[in-house]
């Protein structure tokens, strides 16, 4: 097999970790009836028994006239107890839901609070690892949440109940570490800005560390196995990714930290401030430096999926797409420009894949996929593509002014597909409608 060939497969087979949610959903999720304004999370893991024990307190406001029930993501958990100001709450279960019937209906705009506790084995979204436990996806698996709802963005605090001595990272910054009983200590993170549910992240652990510092931003690598000097080899190119990232982006780091977490396997998933990147990815650089697609992929995350978030997965193009076109415009910066090219030729390979399997659909198509990898298609490769038929319409400087302008006018916020059109509109002073209507609607 060609160097290229394997490079291909290899990143197929990653990329399906991080759009694992879309094996369940072929079309973006109704509007919900409320707006969830805040989580309070704390998690128990046993290590022994790879179970957790948990609490989730949810506060919300009511986006319905007379707001009776609330629903949220279904998960392998059992709920010990459900209660709202006291009262207790009637939960039914459903395949696709868990639904929290209420005391008493809630009015539009007023605000209410529930708080569910809950225990068991969840199915999947939480990896214990000898003595480590760290979160890949799937959040509303370990705590209550609604994961197909990106455009609903809360506040959270997470408390997590370890071992004494365990270090632990967390959404946030870390507000306190107290010691509880029984051998036990509360540790307790806590994140001020509005993020969706399906980015929270965490890891805890006794970990093999090393730090760097790039700016104002503190880089943290954890591994239950590495060494602190692999760890600093194998992570090497994230300072100047990052420094590459907000200039392009317009906008600093979003976060104090940002921990990456070195796992076995082949994982490559992104959260906030935070990055799960196993071995299988990572250990190519080390003879093909070339090869740092994985780290690209998941820190350029950082800013286009998780601090501006689509609304919905009808949109979904707009957190993948331009985090693959950042990456080839990462691998041009790094390594020249037929290194992008060879992005883009790999791209529209794939591209071409759904077009032969006659799913020639727009970006913002919300029928249902045949196949995990002809979402992948269209929603990663065709939308790269997309954006690199934008730079070469209006050039390069219009465009990276244009995605600076997106990137500052949404940054903590959720988007559609025409916001990202206004600011290449409005940049460029050009009328793409029709550019648009070709790719995208």
């Amino acid at each position: 097999m060609t160097e290229l060939g394997s490079h291909v497969r290899t990143r197929a087979f990653v990329l399906a970790c991080t759009v694992a949610l879309l094996v369940s959903t072929s079309s973006a999720a109704p509007p919900g009836a409320i707006d969830v304004l805040h989580y309070d999370v704390e998690v128990k893991p046993d290590f022994d028994q790879r179970t957790i024990s948990g609490k989730t307190t949810i506060r919300f406001r009511s986006l319905e006239p007379a707001l009776s029930e609330v629903s949220f993501s279904p998960n392998a958990l059992t709920i010990d107890d459900a209660r709202m100001n006291g009262t207790e709450l009637r939960i039914v279960r459903a395949t696709d839901s868990i639904v929290v019937a209420l005391p008493r209906p809630v009015g539009r705009g007023q605000t209410a609070e529930m708080t569910l506790i809950y225990s068991g084995k969840p199915a999947r979204g939480l990896v214990f690892e000898g003595r480590a436990i760290y979160s890949s996806y799937f959040t509303c698996d370990w705590m209550i949440c609604r994961q197909d709802d990106p455009g609903d963005k809360a506040t959270l605090e997470m408390s997590l109940v370890l071992p004494k001595g365990m270090t632990s990272w967390g959404p946030g910054t870390q507000r306190s570490r107290t010691e509880i009983a029984s051998g036990l200590e509360r540790q307790e993170w806590r994140e001020d800005r509005p993020y969706s549910s399906y980015v929270f992240g965490f890891a805890a652990g006794e970990f093999q560390r090393a730090t760097v510092k790039q700016g104002q931003t503190e880089l943290a690598y954890l591994s239950t196995s590495a060494t602190p000097e692999r760890l600093r080899q194998l992570f090497a190119p994230t300072s100047s990714m990052l420094q590459f990232f907000e200039q392009k982006a317009g906008v600093s780091f979003p976060q104090p930290r940002y921990v990456q977490l070195h796992v076995d396997g082949a994982a490559a998933q992104e959260a906030m401030n935070f990055s799960v990147l196993g071995e299988d990815v990572l250990a190519p650089m080390l003879t093909t430096p070339d090869e740092d697609w994985a780290i690209a992929h998941e820190l350029a995350h950082q800013w286009w999926g998780n601090l501006v978030t689509c609304t919905d997965w009808t949109h979904f193009w707009l957190n993948e797409g331009l985090t693959t076109f950042m990456v080839a415009a990462w691998k041009e910066h790094r390594w020249g420009r037929p290194a992008y090219d060879r992005e883009l030729v790999v791209l529209q390979r794939r591209a071409d894949e759904a077009t032969a399997a006659g799913l020639d659909v727009p970006l913002t198509y919300s029928g249902t996929y045949p196949s995990l990898r002809l979402r992948r298609a269209i929603t990663y490769s065709k939308a790269a593509v997309f954006i690199d038929r934008l730079r070469r319409e209006i050039g390069d400087e219009m465009f990276w002014r244009a995605v600076q302008r997106y990137t500052r006018a949404h940054a903590g916020g959720v988007v559609e597909s025409r916001d990202f059109q206004r600011a290449m509109e409005q940049e460029s002073g050009r009328d793409l409608q029709a550019l648009f209507a070709k790719w995208v609607y």
